[in-house]
């Protein structure tokens, strides 16, 4: 209706003159029998439970209230408007108790305000924009403006509820623009964690503790309910122990997290467990690191039925220096996102205005940053008398700050501004008041509420390098990480050795490398860590040191050049158990070099020699893993008595013996000659031989 046609100002007057004869009529009951009026006091109070987040020129606006139970029929509920605000520090005053001068009043009885099914009231606020009915609001133009509501009835007067409402832009003829482009939003967006210690314990189970469960059950809530887009950190490891838990419960839970991620929210990637980034580049575990990622996302796939995780933003849960931040922008991290706890804001500048950070890294490139406020965050934590009002009132704060930013940038860059809010511990967050915020937010048309990696790179894109505000970065504690290194390296190849004498299949070797693989994780409880050590120490010792050589052998002969050597190995494991068996000795030779043989309780192993020496020397045999990188036995000496001719004594007696032949053969020849030549002599001397000596007469 434009004012032309609405009833003349006397009518208005004639209104609002009844009015405040009703109201004279209500307080006369509270004058005392002296004739002085009693001291007004404080109703019982009543709940703002919602309201209209804009209002159209000339349109009307709805405040809903949850009345005080004691009500009189004939209450009057008030309605104040004050002229616009420009500032959250305006808003914060006005929340505050401090009031301007008024800009426009209305009241309406309460029995003629409409109720709802639950006895809520209904109240329908018309507005306008100069001031002509009483029974109107006047809102002067576009704009902000604060209001003030209140119930007034014989004895007192409520405290007054103050709440805000946006006007719509009209157009030079006040009449309103029906599609007016929404001012340039500031962003707003919501990060959460779950994260728990690992779940495995020293026997391998891996039982899901009370407070971790705790965890994934208000994350799952938290999504399942919300209205906007939530960014999400959740321990890969404590997914994976909740669905192979034996506990329905934890399978049902899974799948609904599953189910509450695939429908709107978004899933951040984290190592499997929780490394920190600067303790790898510290303990030069960098590899590990690596792998804890990858595992980490692949585990979140499988579990949650390949649900895709997103790498390119890192929750900073723990304080992360610049070295750290360097590998994760090797890994594609390109934003990082941190409460306000795990960095060092400097004097405090700036916090809580929305700017974005920059850390700049090790190459002097630069990664964008966004910072929690430490109180706004606080105000998500606990619960307050009235959420509803709790909610509206953050809500026109954060459109102070988006105004803010729209006069500092001229009206043309206040998406350089955004928003954190962020937990790393989802359980410290009151969930019906972050649902109130959430909802109320979304009313709001000078705010975005959005995935965190498009409001980070909206507000990366606003803002220019000299305005991003430089984040410092504290000094995490890296003290132990070259004890803990060299801890894991040690247990890693400990693990691979003791694995090799070990029979395929054995359910050992997997739990040892969970244990293992647990000893980086940040949230690990130092007594457990030790523990876990200890209990891998112990477990690979008593398996490596069941394996022994047998004193029976006593001295071993050799009589011949190529012999054998007897060794008898014994196994007290209650499983067979591959063992490298090597010999060395200056005198012998072994032609078939070290052996690797498998040992149930006792061997007896005979080991092929070539004798190169004869004499009594000692023989050394020792034994170790299969894959030969760890010893088992130390070096045991064996006697040897070897009593054949070897080397120089073979070429000695060869010698006496080629010199006795020649000698025999030529002693022999020369006997032979002699004994022919004394035959021949015996025989011409023979008495038959003398008469054929003379001549026939």
């Amino acid at each position: 209706m434009r004012p032309s046609d609405r009833p003349s100002r006397r009518l208005t007057i004639g209104v609002r003159l009844a009015v405040a004869a009703a109201l004279a009529t209500l307080t006369a009951g509270a004058v005392g029998p002296a004739g002085s009026s009693a001291q007004s006091v404080v109703i019982e109070p009543f709940e703002f439970v919602a309201q209209s987040a804009i209002v159209a020129a000339d349109g009307t606006l709805v405040i809903e209230l949850d009345p005080p139970a004691t009500m009189a029929p004939d209450a009057i509920v008030q309605v104040t408007s004050y002229p616009q605000v420009t500032s959250r520090a305006a808003i914060r005053s006005l929340i505050a108790g401090e009031r301007p001068q008024r800009l426009d009043q209305m009241q309406v009885a309460a029995l003629d305000v409409p109720r709802a099914d639950d006895g809520r009231l209904l109240l329908t606020v018309p507005v306008e924009q100069i001031d002509v009915l009483a029974t109107h609001l006047q809102l002067r133009g576009p704009g902000i403006f604060p209001l003030t509501t209140e119930i007034l009835q014989a004895g007192g007067t409520s405290a007054a509820v103050v709440s805000f409402v946006e006007q719509a832009p009209v157009d030079e003829a006040g009449a309103p623009i029906v599609e007016t482009p929404p001012p340039a939003p500031i962003g707003i967006t919501f990060v959460v964690a779950a994260d728990a210690p690992p779940s495995i314990r020293r026997d391998g189970t891996t039982p899901v503790a009370a407070l971790a469960r705790n965890r994934v059950e208000r994350l799952t809530e938290l999504l399942e309910t919300a209205p906007v887009e939530v960014a999400v950190m959740i321990r890969p490891e404590l997914i994976e122990a909740l669905a192979a838990s034996p506990e329905i419960g934890d399978v049902e839970l899974v799948g609904r997290l599953r189910q509450a991620l695939r429908d709107r929210h978004q899933l951040l990637s984290v190592p499997y467990l929780d490394v920190s980034p600067s303790w790898a580049v510290g303990a030069n575990q960098v590899a590990l690191f690596r792998r804890q990622l990858v595992r980490g996302e692949d585990v979140l796939s499988a579990t949650l039925d390949g649900i895709d995780t997103e790498r390119a933003v890192w929750f900073a849960t723990h304080p992360i220096d610049t070295a750290g931040l360097d590998l994760l922008r090797e890994l594609d991290v390109r934003q990082v996102v941190s409460e306000a706890a795990f960095v060092d804001l400097p004097n405090g500048r700036g916090e809580g205005d929305g700017r974005l950070r920059s850390i700049t890294l090790g190459s002097g490139d630069t990664l964008p940053a966004l910072v929690t406020n430490a109180e706004l965050d606080t105000r998500l934590r606990t619960r307050p008398a009235n959420i509803a009002m709790h909610a509206h009132h953050l809500t026109a704060e954060l459109v102070g700050l988006q105004l803010e930013a729209e006069a500092a940038s001229g009206g043309r860059r206040p998406a350089s501004r955004a928003v954190l809010f962020a937990a790393s511990d989802v359980t410290t967050l009151d969930l019906p008041t972050v649902l109130a915020v959430m909802r109320s937010l979304t009313t709001a048309r000078r705010l975005n509420v959005g995935d965190v990696r498009s409001v980070v790179a909206t507000a990366d894109r606003a803002t220019s390098t000299r305005e991003a505000e430089l984040l410092q970065l504290p000094q995490p504690d890296l003290s132990g990480a070259t004890d803990l290194s060299f801890a894991i390296g040690r247990l890693e190849a400990a693990v691979a050795s003791t694995t090799s004498i070990l029979p395929a299949g054995d359910p050992r070797p997997a739990r040892w490398v969970r244990l293992v693989d647990a000893l980086p994780s940040s949230n690990l409880d130092p007594t457990d860590r030790t523990g876990y050590v200890e209990q891998l120490d112990g477990e690979m010792g008593d398996v490596r040191s069941a394996v022994e050589f047998s004193d029976e052998t006593g001295t071993i002969s050799l009589g011949s050049k190529r012999s054998t050597i007897p060794v008898v190995v014994t196994n007290s494991a209650d499983v067979p158990l591959r063992v490298l068996i090597r010999f060395s000795s200056s005198k012998l030779e072994f032609p078939e070099g070290d052996q690797v043989v498998t040992v149930d309780e006792r061997l007896e192993l005979t080991v092929p020699v070539v004798v190169k020496s004869s004499g009594r020397f000692r023989v050394t045999v020792q034994a170790f893993t299969a894959d030969g990188a760890q010893e088992l036995i130390g070096a045991t000496p064996v006697t040897v008595q070897a009593t054949v001719l070897t080397g120089l004594a073979q070429v000695v007696t060869a010698a006496c013996l080629l010199i006795l032949a020649t000698w025999w053969w030529r002693h022999t020849r020369q006997s032979r000659r002699r004994r022919l030549v004394a035959a021949a002599e015996s025989q011409a001397n023979h008495p038959s031989q003398a008469g054929a000596s003379e001549p026939i007469g």
